[in-house]
């Protein structure tokens, strides 16, 4: 007979000092430990070689500035002491401005205009460039920066040999010769990322976030929100940092200078907002920064323009226009009509609003894609979306917010790819990714109804940067988030941020597996006579676990359509298991009678889902069969079963699909026997469903 099914809900252990990881601890990069290595060359009287990113080619790039390009043949590098030629260098004069920052050889102004925009705010500065170091005491050639990546800050050393051209640095440099901060720094973000070559072309919010650990949005000012002056307002009140860019609309015209004096394709820090009285007018300026430190805006309130000949010169000065620096000033008009996309990164997600900090609860999720088990693609593959990761949501509750016109329960999300710019040198740029909200349907499984268009509630663009933001409100109720590639069987890794105000419940990213039946022997079957009589006539009163496997092998051989190795003794052994009703390592005729039964049905399955007729299952159909056999896996497990019951060629042969069926029957069969209360469902770690998945 069948009994009820089990459902088993995962979650993970989470320590306090686990959960608080993200915002405290520090995690030292490549194992390598500032303060012993520090110790190390100081007891020794040696400076430290960071044997991890050395002085050599393969730390400048792989392609343009690959080993023997070029572009790189009369590179030197030196230490900070060399290049000073006789004047201490110095680390960083902490009265920094964003004024410190040049670009140098690198496409790379992104990185900077987002630096600039750091230097704003001398506690955030200090959380990348950690204090007390410097080149007069203590000095051992070390230096460490902290950036967030992908859920955790990360503590990344260097050593000062920097790349020299003519006694001039190649790359960032400071507009005051003898501080040394912003190289040092683009040198651990290089090293973070592969090369110096990797930090080529990139967008200010993804700088943004490895800043701050934040959530940077960007904004269409073509199609902007009515408020967004206020919400800039806010976000230079609440020290976030800003950027903006021209898009790059045609072939060539990247880093183009327009004769308005603005770059395409080139970033800007925004550093400031202000708004002025001019002829009883008010006047709305933002504030921004060229990180060429030169080349600047020459429209209205540019320095030279004619308007700031109106203003009383106190006001002129305290907004300091005087000089060709690559920061100007700009009309809050003029910048909507000539830049195309504004990126605010918010260090809580409370970021726009005036709520109460610390309002939102946050969790942390780490996935992948991969091809033929988790990497399904956009709703358009309506065959494959259905096995992309997921989480679900329990929104119970509204927000509390009487000034907010707008009802309902608010959600970020926040969805990431990892490693995509340390994989270039391999020929792996980023992959478009996007985000898909359902609203959860109370039938089960999930997998096969989410991708119907009617439950779809939100959903991002598909957009090739590293992250993807969206921002909602909606009823109470529970939601499934997927996120996605745009195309299936692209392999990438992802982290997941989800954001509510007011958080029932969420369940981990594939949390949740069930068996609908469990299968068990039956005591009393009618076993058709002709069966019986053969039965006996060929087994006597049993048969053994290598007679089933002769048994069910010659009955395989009759079927040439089925792609098939044959059953291995194993698997036989796992079928006497389940059904050896007396215990005697071997099965009767009714219970030999069982096993076909079922082997039948699931042949039925196999044949049925085998889409292309290969007489062998992929991994996407392997999944839908699963699930027509009753067995709903989450992607972890399904990758384990495919990944162990796949051939050479990924294919999955019909005995293999029907060892695993086995398998699964005897994993959920253990855990039904633990469901003492026969509720249906239980509640397990990871580590408690591991050691019943291993040892079953």
């Amino acid at each position: 007979m069948s009994v009820r099914g089990i459902t088993v809900s995962l979650y993970k252990e989470v320590t306090q000092a686990q959960a608080d990881r993200g915002l405290t601890r520090v995690t030292s990069y490549l194992n390598q430990d500032y303060r012993k290595l520090k110790a190390a060359c100081l007891s020794k009287r040696t400076l430290f070689e960071d044997p991890y990113f050395d002085a050599g080619p393969k730390s400048l790039g792989y392609s343009q500035l690959g080993p023997g390009s070029s572009t790189t043949r009369d590179i030197v590098w030196l230490r900070p002491k060399d290049i000073c030629m006789g004047v201490m260098p110095e680390f960083i004069n902490w009265s920094s401005s964003r004024m410190d920052i040049c670009q140098g050889e690198l496409g790379n102004c992104w990185f900077l205009a987002a630096g600039a925009s750091l230097t704003l705010y001398p506690k955030l500065l200090a959380r990348v460039v950690p204090q007390h170091q410097n080149f007069h005491t203590d000095y051992a050639g070390i230096f460490h920066f902290q950036f967030w990546q992908y859920g955790e800050w990360v503590d990344v050393v260097v050593d000062d040999r920097l790349p020299i051209r003519d006694y001039r640095l190649v790359f960032v440099r400071s507009t005051t010769n003898q501080e040394f901060w912003p190289s040092l720094l683009e040198k651990a973000y290089a090293k973070l990322n592969g090369s110096y070559e990797a930090l080529n072309g990139g967008l200010m919010g993804e700088a943004f976030v490895d800043f701050t650990g934040g959530i940077s949005e960007h904004i269409d000012l073509k199609s902007s929100p009515y408020n967004l002056l206020e919400l800039i307002k806010k976000a230079a009140r609440n020290h976030f940092l800003m950027g903006t860019f021209i898009e790059n609309r045609k072939v060539g015209d990247s880093e183009l200078v327009r004769p308005d004096g603005l770059v395409i394709g080139h970033a800007y820090s925004v550093t400031g907002v202000q708004e002025i009285m001019s002829y009883r007018r008010s006047i709305k300026l933002l504030r921004l920064r060229n990180p060429w430190g030169q080349m600047e805006w020459r429209g209205r309130w540019s320095e030279r323009s004619k308007e700031w000949d109106m203003l009383d010169p106190a006001v002129k000065a305290q907004l300091n226009v005087n000089m060709e620096d690559g920061e100007f000033w700009m009309d809050f008009v003029d910048f909507l009509e000539h830049f195309d996309v504004l990126e605010i990164c918010s260090l809580t997600p409370d970021s726009l609003d005036d709520g109460n900090p610390g309002k939102w609860t946050m969790s942390c999720h780490q996935g992948s894609w991969k091809p033929g088990f988790s990497a399904g693609g956009n709703t358009s593959y309506r065959d494959t979306f259905f096995s992309n990761p997921q989480a679900t949501v329990a929104l119970s509750e509204e927000d509390d917010d009487p000034d907010d016109e707008e009802v309902g329960c608010s959600l970020l999300i926040s969805l990431m790819q990892k490693h995509r710019r340390q994989q270039r040198e391999f020929g792996q740029n980023n992959v478009a990714i996007g985000l898909t909200v359902f609203k959860k349907l109370d039938s089960f499984p999930m997998r096969q109804h989410v991708s119907s268009q009617k439950t779809c509630v939100a959903r991002s663009v598909f957009t090739f940067s590293r992250s993807v933001v969206i921002r909602m409100k909606l009823p109470p109720g529970e939601y499934i988030i997927i996120p996605s590639t745009h195309s299936p069987n692209q392999e990438a890794e992802f982290t997941l941020r989800i954001f509510t105000e007011k958080q029932e419940s969420l369940w981990e990213l594939d949390g949740q597996i069930k068996a609908d039946n469990i299968w068990t022997f039956k005591t009393n079957i009618t076993i058709n006579d002709k069966f019986k009589s053969h039965f006996m006539a060929t087994a006597g009163q049993a048969i053994s676990v290598r007679m089933v496997q002769e048994t069910l092998n010659g009955l395989l051989q009759s079927q040439p359509e089925l792609k098939t190795n044959g059953f291995s003794l194993e698997a036989c052994g796992k079928m006497v298991q389940l059904l050896d009703f007396n215990k005697n390592h071997k099965l009767e005729v009714d219970e030999f009678a069982q096993l076909w039964e079922r082997i039948t049905q699931w042949w039925k399955i196999f044949t049925k889902y085998d889409m292309d007729h290969s007489g062998t299952l992929d991994g996407f159909e392997m999944r839908y069969a699963l699930a027509s056999a009753g067995f709903h896996l989450n992607t972890q497990l399904s990758e384990v079963i495919n990944r162990k019951y796949m051939d050479a060629n990924y294919m999955i042969d019909f005995d293999s699909f029907v060892s695993c069926l086995v398998q699964l029957v005897g994993i959920f069969r253990k855990l039904k026997s633990l469901d003492k209360n026969d509720t249906g469902t239980l509640n397990m770690s990871y580590d408690e469903w591991l050691k019943v998945a291993i040892i079953t």
